[in-house]
């Protein structure tokens, strides 16, 4: 791989968490989600950005301009 070895471990975790859960993202998520509940640090959440609403400088077709 590289001459980097935290990131060849890295890379090496997880091909072999994907290949223990035979790539099921679903599988994967679960397991990290129930992972996450036993651990006895708690759990970092920021709440959601928010963003103002995109103008088009050219309106789509059906949509008023301005």
């Amino acid at each position: 791989m590289s001459e980097d070895s935290i990131l060849d471990e890295i890379h090496s975790v997880r091909e072999a968490l994907a290949a223990r859960f035979d790539h099921d993202l679903e599988a994967i998520g679960r397991y990290l989600m129930d992972r996450e509940k036993l651990e006895e640090r708690p759990a970092v959440a920021f709440p959601p950005k928010l963003v103002a609403k995109a103008v088009s400088p050219v309106p789509f077709e059906g949509e008023k301009s301005g």
